[in-house]
């Protein structure tokens, strides 16, 4: 009797269960591939690219890409004009990033970010890009016949972000960047030539005044050394009279941040692997002294790189690299002491570099 009584019950229990309704078929959604938000004549103007799947019995892997844009006083405004416009459900789950204009950035800076942490489909790992001009042109450009030209944006700013030549930012490390201490943040900086070429221009520093400041693609890589990003790098310097073209990989990176003489101190340890590709002077030797004196060129290359990008961070008060925070956290009598600003100006970098040289080209002689 009991037996049955317990199958009884939780058949009631199995029949009560209710499924994930209400559902929304594949059909009746906007695979939205990127968002463009920009501020335009005192409205927000978003952009989406959307991707359309191929029909059955088409092609395998086909599609299109759709553009739909929506203005409004915010942006959930804009987005619910969308959907009003279509009759379709949006759907930002498999979005591969947002395209922040500067306007837009400017004081509207905290209510984009919020709707953007907000949305429970954006994931807190999205990258976010910033351009100067208008986040819809970049949208909207053709990329090499790409069926979704938002992926052909991710690869070819993720290619740039290895190489040291922009940030790289998300949806949460931007968020956490201006709501710490140092209030800056750093994000790839787009563009487009008059031919419409993507162009990766550097990085857009976002400061503390609600302003940005531009650094050029060349001028970051210090800093991407310095945020442990770069995966690697590629060089030509001149050694002998003729040009080195080498290949630089860090295997360590430690940065501590500390008190020196009532000043605050980062202090970089890099470890660098370089293999030279071809040298255009003639043969090198594979002995102790030509080794020594190739990883001093690459050595001082990176030494200038980041002293360079150091002090622009420095000039512009953007504590991109979380100096702050870890001052508050290790020397909270330094911090409470002085003022933010006062600790950017007067923090000095101390770099210790080591150069590992593991290939001299196929061409190295032996030594005697």
């Amino acid at each position: 009797m009991k037996k049955f009584l317990s199958g009884v019950l939780c058949l009631i229990l199995i029949l009560s269960c209710t499924g994930c309704m209400p559902s929304v078929q594949i059909d009746r959604r906007l695979l939205v591939q990127g968002i463009g938000i920009d501020w335009t004549e005192g409205e927000y103007q978003v952009t989406l690219q959307v991707f359309s799947p191929a029909a059955k019995g088409e092609t395998e892997g086909a599609g299109s890409t759709d553009i739909h844009t929506a203005a409004g006083e915010n942006l959930a405004e804009c987005m619910q004009s969308v959907c009003r416009d279509t009759g379709r459900s949006l759907f930002l789950g498999n979005c591969r990033m947002v395209i922040l204009g500067a306007n837009a950035m400017g004081e509207n800076r905290e209510p984009v970010l919020d709707y953007l942490l907000s949305n429970h489909e954006l994931r807190p790992g999205i990258p976010l890009l910033f351009t100067e001009g208008q986040a819809a042109d970049l949208l909207k450009a053709p990329m090499d016949g790409a069926e979704v030209p938002a992926m052909r944006i991710h690869e070819v700013v993720s290619a740039h972000i290895h190489a040291g030549l922009c940030p790289d930012a998300t949806l949460l490390t931007v968020i956490q960047g201006i709501d710490g201490p140092g209030a800056s943040a750093a994000l790839p900086l787009l563009d487009l030539t008059e031919d419409d070429m993507l162009v990766i221009a550097g990085a857009a520093l976002l400061l503390p005044d609600s302003g940005y400041t531009a650094v050029a693609a060349e001028d970051w890589r210090g800093a991407a050394y310095l945020l442990g990003q770069l995966e690697s790098a590629d060089y030509t310097l001149g050694y002998k009279g003729g040009t080195l073209r080498v290949t630089v990989t860090p295997v360590l990176h430690l940065l501590s941040a500390q008190e020196e003489n009532g000043r605050p101190l980062l202090q970089l340890q890099l470890r660098l692997n370089c293999a030279v590709q071809e040298f255009t002077g003639g043969r090198l030797d594979w002995n102790s002294t030509e080794t020594a004196a190739v990883a001093a060129v690459v050595e001082r290359q990176a030494q200038q790189e980041l002293q360079q990008s150091f002090g622009l961070i420095q000039a512009h008060q953007a504590d991109v690299l979380g100096l702050l925070p870890q001052m508050k956290k290790f020397t909270p009598k330094l911090y409470q002491a002085h003022s933010g600003a006062w600790l950017l100006e007067q923090a000095e970098l101390k770099t210790e570099i080591q150069v590992n040289i593991t290939s001299l080209g196929s061409g190295a002689r032996a030594a005697a």
